[in-house]
């Protein structure tokens, strides 16, 4: 198990950090415009998910959801079908699962825009070719329809009125006339709704006022007219923003009264506003928001007919204590991505223990459920446009007589980059033009730990992207979610599985054995100054002062004597690596400063 003394300071030296670091908020999406929506997409309707089901692709490489679309109407391409079958990433058969991040993820009831591009992906059980059709930009391929608000809101847009200004936008970028397939005005059914529901009620409290999702948290909402059956519990989307919200599951909603009601809060809700929905259809919104601190991902999956929502947990699964990750040759021949890459690895690993390592290069060019974690770059438009990074986590579950009868451990991961896109891959920060690499990898790296996105501007895990920000450290509330999954995944076993180990930090200082032998730093914990000894013939050039991101803090020129001083300003509590570069060389030690 980790030293809790040594992961201790480390959790003194980020939240120390992040305490004296104005940071910017970093993900993985940038902002596909409508116009470039409809020009990628080969069809686009407005339409509404009335049925779902998940299933392998021929060669078992992948899982797909199958979203059935009864189609309303048709605003470019040629179908004239009144049901279509849309197919989005990720999904659970049986007792394995796959989740994509970032990808569009849609829901029974879901009513809006659909940008879809031509698919030939093969169902495994019939093994037959037919048209269906994919999301053409990603997350970004859905603008709901709020029925309530009567709006239409993507991640990035809001339209407060449907059939004016989202159809005549449409129509003036497509000019040509959309043709109704089945019978369906978003104008009359606002009407209907807001005639049936002529008062928005409200909750009059909740508790806890901040929260965690996908972690079992329990929410007790307090109000009226709740009614004595069970309705639906909504929240801010992490993954959408205001866009559609996060519905807590059946099993999720424990129990409900007409003035109680008590939930586990969704692994997809964020930072907002709550709303109750009675079965009756009446909403009930809260007046202030909840604040959802952080995510851990969740795997829904059927038990007994039931829908339950399950967390996950690390496995040894190397032998060594963790995961071994590859890169790709081209990535790994790409010196500034890779070193980034380390960086934002180093960053999640010296921090929370997660056991990754870095195990040479592979010449493996997909992602798919395939035994190897392996790190690369996009090939030509595999990514969908706006969208700079994914990952891919593929799940194996097991049967238990404990909880609610099924347990799930992480048994692959990858990650893929857009190659296009205008990398900045520091250490620097990136200029006004360009994205910045080890934040985006920081990020999907986060989703490898098992966390879900939140509504935070100032947090890695924020969803959304823009060019020159920078967000490279893991804060507090990202620690906290880190160790929720860390702790799970050193203390209990599951599926027969090893149980992960905790990573020595101290792996990363690399000493040279000459070197190291007649040059002597310390002390190892440090207050206010290290000194240097040097026994050896070689004359001292300089010494730097490296944080586990890798960036240099201080660095100073040594003078050539056997003994000195260096003064460690203004370094705050934390690891730290020292490099000593002499005139044959260098090498490296860790310190802690207290």
């Amino acid at each position: 198990m980790k030293n809790n003394t040594f992961k201790s300071l480390i959790y003194v030296f980020i939240s120390t950090f992040f305490c004296l670091t104005n940071t910017n908020a970093q993900s993985l999406l940038k902002e596909v415009p409508l116009s470039k929506k409809i020009e990628s997409s080969d069809l686009l309707i407005e339409g509404k998910v009335i049925a779902k089901q998940s299933f392998w692709d021929a060669d078992m490489k992948h899982i797909y959801t199958s979203n059935k679309i009864e189609v309303y109407k048709v605003f470019k391409g040629n179908s004239t079908n009144s049901i279509i079958e849309v197919f989005t990433l990720g999904g659970t058969v049986g007792l394995q699962a796959e989740k994509v991040t970032p990808s569009l993820q849609l829901h029974k009831e879901d009513i809006g825009l659909l940008f879809l591009k031509n698919s030939y992906v093969e169902r495994k059980e019939s093994r037959k070719e037919t048209i269906n059709y994919m999301p053409s930009t990603g997350a970004q391929s859905f603008y709901f329809y709020d029925l309530y608000e009567g709006t239409a809101k993507g991640i990035f847009q809001k339209y407060d009125d449907v059939s004016k200004s989202l159809y005549n936008e449409i129509h003036n970028l497509t000019n040509t006339k959309y043709k109704e397939v089945n019978k369906f005005n978003v104008k009359k059914k606002v009407s209907s709704i807001h005639e049936v529901n002529k008062a928005i009620l409200d909750i009059t409290s909740f508790s806890p006022s901040s929260i965690s999702a996908g972690t079992n948290s329990v929410l007790t909402i307090t109000g009226s007219s709740f009614g004595a059956t069970k309705g639906s519990v909504k929240f801010t989307n992490a993954d959408t923003g205001t866009a559609n919200t996060a519905v807590a599951l059946d099993s999720q909603i424990l129990t409900w009264t007409d003035s109680q009601i008590t939930v586990e809060v969704p692994a997809n809700a964020g930072t907002g506003n709550i709303q109750v929905v009675t079965q009756g259809g009446s909403p009930f919104n809260s007046a202030s928001s909840l604040t959802v601190t952080y995510s851990i991902v969740n795997i829904e999956a059927e038990v007994n007919s039931v829908n339950f929502a399950f967390q996950a947990q690390h496995i040894n699964a190397n032998g060594n204590g963790g995961y071994n990750w590859q890169m790709h040759t081209d990535f790994e021949a790409n010196t500034a991505a890779k070193e980034s890459f380390i960086r934002a690895m180093n960053s999640w690993r010296c921090a929370s223990g997660v056991y990754w390592e870095i195990d040479g290069i592979s010449d493996v060019d997909v992602i798919s459920r395939d035994g190897i974690n392996i790190v690369r770059f996009d090939n030509g438009t595999e990514l969908p446009n706006g969208t700079a990074g994914v990952c891919t986590s593929f799940y194996s579950g097991c049967s238990t007589n404990v909880g609610n009868g099924v347990e799930w451990y992480v048994e692959e991961l990858d990650i893929v980059f857009d190659d296009a896109t205008n990398w900045a891959y520091g250490p620097e920060s990136p200029g006004n033009n360009e994205f910045d690499f080890e934040s985006v990898a920081v990020h999907e790296l986060g989703h490898g730990h098992q966390l879900g996105h939140v509504i935070n501007t100032n947090d890695v895990m924020h969803r959304s992207i823009s060019n020159g920000e920078s967000l490279r450290e893991p804060n507090s509330n990202n620690l906290a979610a880190a160790d929720n999954d860390f702790v799970r995944s050193i203390e209990f076993t599951v599926c027969g599985q090893p149980s992960m180990q905790g990573f020595d930090c101290s792996k990363l200082s690399i000493d040279d054995d000459l070197l190291a032998s007649q040059i002597i730093l310390f002390p190892s914990y440090v207050e206010k100054e290290i000194f240097i000894s040097n026994t050896s013939s070689l004359a001292l050039q300089e010494v730097k002062f490296f944080d586990v991101r890798g960036r240099v803090i201080k660095q100073e020129i040594l003078k050539n004597v056997q003994k000195q001083k260096v003064n460690i300003e203004p370094l705050t509590s934390g690891l730290y690596f020292v490099q000593i570069r002499s005139e044959n060389g260098s090498f490296s030690k860790k310190i802690i400063v207290k």
